[in-house]
């Protein structure tokens, strides 16, 4: 069950996507240290999630805060859930280990509340910011090599 970043999820401002297809690449690497049983990496791939998303979610925020998003506060708000909802499955890896059904909880869990998040949430920020902030640069994403914690081949 790995995860793919694709362009539906983009919402057409090239820090925020390229920090999304990042994330999506470590949530890939975190299922496939899992399917692969490489266990071991699963704590450092779990520490590089949430550092990475403290990071991805202080992006987004300043660009919100920069152009008077008007759903900045609910958008900050998914944003606290996100982090307390991750916790709670981190604190559940450190203490029962890297067990596989833990690791794959995890994977899901980061799968479907990250699409759900980006089609939803953050494409009405980005329609937002494209309507009041035009033009947003557009480039190439990240590509896998360039990524912390990628799967061996």
């Amino acid at each position: 069950m790995s995860i793919v970043w694709t362009e539906d999820l983009a919402t057409g401002i090239d820090e925020i996507d390229h920090q999304h297809q990042a994330l999506y690449l470590t949530v890939d690497a975190l299922h496939e240290a899992m399917k692969k049983g490489h266990l071991e990496r699963v704590s450092d791939i779990v520490r590089c999630l949430e550092s990475y998303a403290a990071e991805h979610f202080a992006t987004e925020e300043r660009y919100m805060v920069a152009h008077g998003y008007p759903k900045l506060e609910e958008h900050r708000a998914a944003h606290t859930g996100f982090v307390t909802e991750f916790l709670g499955h981190k604190q559940r890896l450190e203490g029962q280990g890297p067990r596989p059904l833990l690791v794959l909880e995890l994977s899901r869990w980061l799968g479907v509340w990250l699409a759900e998040h980006l089609r939803k949430v953050d494409g009405e920020m980005g329609r937002y910011l494209h309507e009041v902030a035009r033009p947003l640069a557009r480039g190439p994403g990240p590509s896998r090599e360039a990524l912390p914690h990628r799967s061996p081949q």
